[in-house]
């Protein structure tokens, strides 16, 4: 019994949709406090916003962890001397407010 062509196309596109809903990369989420973890207890003085990035302005770079802001998602973490730069792939800016309201007062926007 000949099977109609259209109905065998029907059956690889839900196949392909059925896969790719399967396979797909899911949404990590933001853990704000691993990410104000990593810069070490009471050692962050400020935060900004600038460019889609998020500039913390720390007391003591030695005591930030690098790798734990990577391992949250971090990306192009650029330290210069107590000040550090970064950005996640996305929703920086909502990130930088949840920051700010964990770090509990508000940062300079500049």
């Amino acid at each position: 019994m000949p099977y109609e062509p259209s109905l065998i196309l029907a059956a690889i596109i839900i196949l392909a949709l059925i896969l790719y809903l399967s396979f797909r990369p899911r949404k990590r989420h933001v853990d704000v406090e691993g990410i104000h973890a990593s810069f070490g207890e009471d050692n962050l003085l400020s935060l900004s916003f600038e460019r889609e990035r998020i500039r913390a302005k720390l007391k003591d770079n030695k005591r930030f962890d690098a790798e734990r802001l990577k391992a949250e998602g971090a990306k192009g973490i650029n330290i210069v001397g107590d000040t550090v730069k970064f950005y996640f792939d996305r929703h920086n800016e909502a990130i930088y407010h949840a920051l700010n309201e964990r770090l509990g007062k508000r940062g300079d926007d500049g």
